[in-house]
């Protein structure tokens, strides 16, 4: 659907699958588990209590039945904008890189170390156009409220000027490095095993 008549996918088709990816997988799966990893990872619990959220099946369950359903897709729009950018970065810098950079003609293959380098650089676009909806989708994640009452951060462009304005600019930018740290080498791990897979089969 989105090749030409030669079977060719352009960059900025490239661009497209990878936002419509991220975009289905943050509303299908990441957004409620990043809640559940949200509030598991930040209560803070005195030794020899019972902490609130003890388990993925039971924090969801708890979420649901003080917040309501929906609470497990807090931060949904800022989710979708980061996965959604961070697929479209990786999956149109990959397609930049391979025809630009390492020349590739069709039916050319690329040696394993290539095909990771390319996955590793493009993941940095990503993370350091879309670090404030990260940095705003934790935020409304962690955020505890019972349905219909109103938190700190109103939505997304709320929490960001909020976020701004008490903290600095900079503050959006909270935890780029460590991000950039995890996801270069996985996108350099997820694109070399993909590609040197597609190769395999195709000789195959």
């Amino acid at each position: 659907m989105l090749s030409d008549k030669n079977g060719q996918v352009s960059g900025a088709n490239e661009f497209i699958a990878g936002a419509l990816a991220g975009a289905t997988e943050a509303v299908l799966i990441v957004t409620p588990f990043e809640v559940i990893k949200t509030r598991l990872q930040g209560q803070d619990v005195v030794k020899g209590q019972t902490p609130k959220y003890r388990g993925t099946v039971q924090t969801a369950v708890t979420v649901m039945k003080h917040e309501g359903p929906l609470a497990l897709w807090k931060g949904l729009a800022p989710t979708i904008g980061r996965q959604g950018l961070n697929q479209a970065c990786s999956f149109w810098s990959n397609n930049f890189i391979k025809k630009h950079v390492w020349k590739l003609q069709d039916g050319d293959s690329l040696p394993a170390w290539k095909s990771g380098l390319t996955g590793m650089i493009g993941a940095i676009p990503g993370p350091c156009i879309n670090c404030p909806m990260d940095v705003v989708k934790t935020r409304l994640m962690a955020q505890e409220a019972a349905a219909g009452a109103g938190g700190k951060y109103k939505g997304m462009v709320d929490a960001m000027v909020v976020i701004a304005k008490e903290e600095g600019f900079s503050a959006l930018y909270k935890g780029l490095v460590p991000r950039l740290a995890r996801l270069c080498p996985s996108y350099g791990i997820q694109w070399l095993v993909m590609d040197q897979v597609t190769e395999y089969f195709s000789k195959n």
